[in-house]
């Protein structure tokens, strides 16, 4: 289950680096974008409110599919969508695996019982 976690996390790191970075990509050619529209331009938040920022659309993403951050340009929106479809996948995947995992405790059970 930890090795789950982790995972994740480290997904979730890394979805929230390249929303960061597809932001950072458009400031100059597009007069919108997240960045701008959640106010973490120039000196108005330090680099823990941007990573938080974030992390917030990563893990909201991945666990509901649904977020306060939302994209602004067409660039961003290909971006969620992508992140949507992969996070389909990744839930499928968890699910199934604390399936087994809550199967396997009760094999293990009716094993001991039988013993």
């Amino acid at each position: 289950l930890s090795k789950l976690l982790l995972g994740l996390l480290i997904l979730a790191h890394w979805i929230a680096a390249i929303w960061w970075q597809v932001g950072v990509a458009l400031t100059d050619s597009e007069p919108t974008n997240w960045i701008s529209a959640q106010g973490l331009t120039g000196e108005n938040a330090g680099m823990a409110a941007k990573y938080c920022q974030s992390m917030l659309f990563a893990v909201s993403i991945i666990a509901t599919m649904y977020g306060d951050v939302g994209a602004t340009n067409d660039l961003e929106r290909v971006y969620v969508m992508a992140v949507m479809l992969l996070s389909g996948f990744v839930f499928a995947i968890v699910v199934g695996r604390i399936t087994q995992l809550v199967l396997s405790f009760g094999e293990h059970r009716a094993e001991f019982r039988h013993r």
